[in-house]
Formats: C-alpha cells, structure tokens, sequence
C-alpha cells in the first residue's frame, strides 16, 4: 500500500495484483473488501475495456478528451472487476490522473487501485502526515 498523489487529493493505493493490498485498502475504510468502493487508476485508456462493459463511442470520446485529468468517471463494471471483489459489483470507478505518473518498469506495469483520503491541513504538510501514518 502506498500513498499517491492524484489531481485533487491524496490517494491510498495498491496492485490490483495484491489481494493483501485490498483488504488492507478496504480495512483502511472500515469496509469488507466486497463491500468496498475504489477507483482503478489505469495507466492506458485501452486497459478500461478489462474493467468495464463495452462502452459507447461517444463515451470513449469523451474519456479520451478528457482523460488524463482530476476526473473519475463511473462505469458499469464487467465480471472481472466481480471475481477481484468477491461480490457482484455493477459499477467501477475509472481514473487517469496527470499527476501519477507510471513509475514502475513496462515489464511490471500494473493497474492500481485507489481510496482517496481527506486530510484537513496545508498541502505542503500533507506528505508527513500521510507518512506518519503509515508507520
């Protein structure tokens, strides 16, 4: 689990590869993993197409106009985003923020998955904060 920065907060975040992330990302908000509610990060717009049900073109248009960017949009989810919940989840978070930028190698490349959180201090503050917490 790590700590990201997004467009419009800070964000816990994970491998959708990790179900040990998961369930500490839901444990985070106090929520069973089939209960949760994220948003998956994609690295590319040609990856929602595993997360979701086909999508009309007009949407696709509009994720490409606008994605990256400070938006998530909420799409109806296909049968896998099911399988990685345990639970029979309709909808699923889309994200491609500017500011998280792809870190890792392309051969490890991953989605990740966040939970933004709220912290109520100056910015500039912020990464501190986020770090004592996870110690």
């Amino acid at each position: 689990v790590i700590v990201v920065p997004t467009d419009t907060i800070y964000a816990f975040a994970a491998s959708l590869k990790s179900k040990k992330g998961l369930k500490r990302l839901a444990k985070f908000k106090e929520v069973k993993l089939n209960q949760s509610e994220f948003s998956l990060i994609c690295d590319d717009l040609s990856e929602i197409s595993t997360y979701t049900k086909p999508i009309e073109r007009s949407v696709f248009k509009l994720l490409k106009k606008t994605l990256p960017g400070p938006f998530t949009y909420i799409l109806e989810a296909s049968n896998y985003v099911a399988k990685l919940f345990g639970t029979n989840k309709k909808e699923v978070g889309i994200a491609k923020p500017t500011s998280i930028a792809p870190r890792e190698p392309k051969e490890v490349k991953t989605t990740i998955i966040t939970r933004a959180i709220a912290v109520r201090t100056e910015p500039s503050n912020c990464p501190t904060i986020l770090a004592t917490w996870l110690d």
